[in-house]
């Protein structure tokens, strides 16, 4: 039983398969499409001993891989660049190679749509001018980014543009004009340039469209030439009338013009006599010239012509007529029957709330009753004492004649009359009452007075 001795060997060999570790396993970028190139990441690569690798990224543009060494431990610088990709995803890899053996990184990309730095809500502004018009108003750009932005704002150069870039940082606002100092009619175009002071910002540009319309001649006819209390149709001397036609001023509103023969560039003339004015009128399109019809006229028919600083036009035969009273109203009544322009001896307007009595002495106001006498200049007022119309006017109320106490040129009024008359005490008391004139033979249209 002697021990015996058996001899054991072991035979370490190295590994035929270089063990690496790479860490991280995988990587993420996400980035803006317009930021800079993303920071980089990096991968650790180790193993039990050094070992000698390869490493390459695969062939998309926006990946890069450079490794600090060739043989373990070592890194592995990896950079991503989002310049140029639209937005979305992208996917990727890294191969690292030790020997026979590869191992693959994923490498993903997001790339977000990208907001602009500076937000400008439009890219066209369009200004329309008609010559010898007021210029149109300014009109503002707002400006707006996430955060405080400084900007700058240039024109293209046209002289007729005129820009106000304001404070020159966001929140903020461009301030565009025009003006049309030596231009002619026709269209013009120009830029506005705004670039934010940001690295990835890029210009912005609105455009600019003028476009001076060519001047227009007046237009009308004698059908638009109407009494200016009932709309019919016709002239009388000293009386009022509106005009209605087409480029007829330079106005925007209502400009009075209290007797002046010329407004704005406007004026009328009536049998070659300038017309006193009373309103020059354009409302949304809507164009009108008031004035007096010239006493001085004793035809048939006078020519009426409108100039304007772009030209005339004149009619050279509009009927005059000897008489055609018209009521002026208090309103517009579509319905029916409008109510007269009529007065208490106080001054009162005669209404449903302050109706006339019977056996009152009221006022009424109407134009179109033809000469006066003592005559009266064109464009005076009415005198004191007042004229008395030469014409025989007669008042009916519900179809019943009413005493006339006076019927002439309103005092201190251009182109008015007026007719105090009483109300019958014995009229049917059917309020409002049926009011109308009738001078020399011809009525005026029929209008409504509040009677109790």
């Amino acid at each position: 039983n002697s021990p015996k001795l058996i001899t054991v060997s072991l035979t370490v060999a190295a590994s035929a398969v270089p063990q690496l570790t790479v860490n991280p396993a995988q990587l993420a970028f996400t980035q803006e499409s317009s930021a800079a190139v993303i920071p980089a990441q990096t991968l650790a690569i180790s193993s039990l001993q050094p070992v000698p690798f390869t490493v390459a990224a695969a062939p998309d543009a926006w990946l890069s891989a450079v490794a600090s060494g060739s043989s373990t431990p070592a890194t592995i610088t990896v950079t991503a660049n989002p310049k140029n990709l639209a937005a979305g995803n992208y996917n990727s890899s890294i191969a690292i190679t030790a020997g026979a053996v590869t191992q693959t990184v994923p490498v993903t990309l997001a790339v977000a749509a990208s907001s602009p730095p500076l937000s400008i809500p439009t890219t066209q502004l369009a200004f329309t001018v008609r010559p010898g018009n007021i210029l149109p108003p300014p009109q503002v750009v707002r400006l707006t980014s996430p955060a405080p932005t400084n900007y700058t704002a240039t024109t293209s150069g046209e002289p007729w543009l005129i820009l106000d870039a304001g404070t020159r940082v966001t929140p903020g606002a461009l301030t565009v004009s025009i003006k049309t100092a030596g231009l002619t009619d026709g269209s013009y175009t120009g830029s506005i340039t705004v670039v934010a002071a940001t690295a990835a910002s890029k210009p912005q540009t609105i455009s600019v469209s003028l476009t001076i319309l060519a001047p227009e001649f007046p237009s009308f006819s004698a059908a638009g030439i109407v009494n200016a209390a009932n709309y019919l149709a016709g002239m009388v001397p000293g009386s009022l009338v509106t005009l209605f036609g087409k480029n007829l001023s330079t106005v925007n509103g209502i400009v009075n013009s209290v007797g002046r023969t010329f407004e704005s560039g406007t004026s009328v003339r009536v049998g070659g006599i300038l017309a006193p004015l009373l309103a020059v009128v354009n409302q949304q399109g809507q164009e009108q010239i008031s004035f007096q019809v010239p006493f001085d006229l004793n035809s048939n028919s006078t020519s009426v012509e409108v100039i304007t600083k772009f030209g005339s036009l004149s009619l050279p035969a509009v009927p005059l007529l000897v008489a055609q009273p018209g009521i002026f109203e208090l309103r517009d009544k579509p319905d029916g029957l409008a109510p007269a322009a009529a007065i208490h001896t106080d001054g009162r307007i005669i209404s449903v709330t302050a109706p006339a009595k019977l056996n009152e002495i009221v006022s009424l106001f109407f134009t179109g009753a033809g000469s006066v006498r003592p005559a009266v200049g064109t464009g005076r007022l009415g005198p004191v004492p007042p004229a008395i119309m030469a014409l025989p006017l007669t008042v009916l109320l519900n179809d019943e004649t009413c005493e006339v106490l006076f019927a002439g040129y309103a005092p201190a009024s251009l182109g008015l009359f007026q007719v105090n008359f009483r109300i019958p005490p014995s009229i049917k008391t059917i309020s409002p009452a049926k009011l109308s004139l009738r001078v020399n033979g011809v009525f005026s249209q029929t209008t409504e007075l509040s009677v109790q």
